[in-house]
């Protein structure tokens, strides 16, 4: 795992990638951030502060879906809703167990038109 100073700066860093990426993402655009880890620190969390800090008004978890594996034990939601979690350890091949990594998908789009939110207060202009 990615405990302590390390992980937290491992953290740092995915926040500050999401942020700029959702920066970048035209009004109406998709983005999708995946990462091929288990921890929620890496997924969840990161996925929060984009919804918190750096986008909290225009920025929308999409449902993501993927063509086989959602419902069984491969492919489950993640503790935020709409996103997807691949599970370790758990994939069958005929008589094979087949192992790996956990991985993680959320689905972000940025609202076309936020005149049509109630409740939208324009982001707070940082400086340079």
């Amino acid at each position: 795992g990615n405990a302590g100073a390390g992980g937290e700066a491992l953290r740092r860093l995915q926040c500050g990638l999401i942020g700029r990426a959702y920066a970048l993402l035209r009004p109406g655009g998709q983005m999708v951030y995946s990462t091929c880890s288990a921890r929620e620190e890496e997924n969840e969390d990161v996925v929060r502060y984009l919804l918190e800090t750096e986008g909290s008004r225009d920025a929308r978890i999409l449902p993501a879906q993927v063509p086989v594996g959602e419902g069984t034990d491969l492919v489950g939601r993640g503790s935020l809703e709409g996103t997807l979690r691949f599970r370790p350890n758990v994939g069958v091949d005929g008589d094979n167990i087949t192992t790996g990594g956990g991985f993680f998908l959320a689905r972000i789009g940025k609202v076309a038109d936020v005149s049509n939110c109630e409740d939208y207060h324009p982001p707070i202009q940082r400086p340079a």
